[in-house]
């Protein structure tokens, strides 16, 4: 990310995954982002901002049209750049293969058992 002043911090917890409309901090942020008041929004990691991968899927496209770019410092995703725009919009696959990776780890193949009748 270029070198830039941070002017405004905002800390908030989450009681829930589904609870982004109860998110005073996160509501203000999409208004002043709405209102093109920053250029970047940085996190830690991902699920400080996003409580689900479509969230971030429906999310990350509106910033891009007002020209807000968005950071994580743990998953190293940079949408300011070509490589991290990328790999946002890659994150909706990548979130169906690990589910389908964990569901097929997790659950034990099933049984096939092949009885052939003969006639008598």
């Amino acid at each position: 990310m270029r070198s830039s002043t941070c002017r405004n911090t905002s800390r908030g917890t989450a009681t829930s995954a589904s609870g982004n409309t109860s998110r005073r901090s996160w509501r203000e942020l999409q208004d002043d982002a709405a209102k093109r008041r920053f250029q970047a929004v940085v996190v830690w990691n991902l699920d400080r901002a996003f409580r689900s991968v479509k969230h971030m899927n429906d999310t990350l496209p509106a910033w891009e049209m007002v020209g807000l770019s968005f950071t994580s410092q743990r998953e190293q995703l940079d949408t300011s750049t070509p490589y991290g725009s990328l790999l946002a919009d890659r994150q909706p696959a990548l979130a169906v293969f690990k589910t389908a990776a964990f569901v097929h780890s997790a659950i034990p193949p099933l049984q096939l058992t092949i009885v052939i009748m003969a006639p008598p």
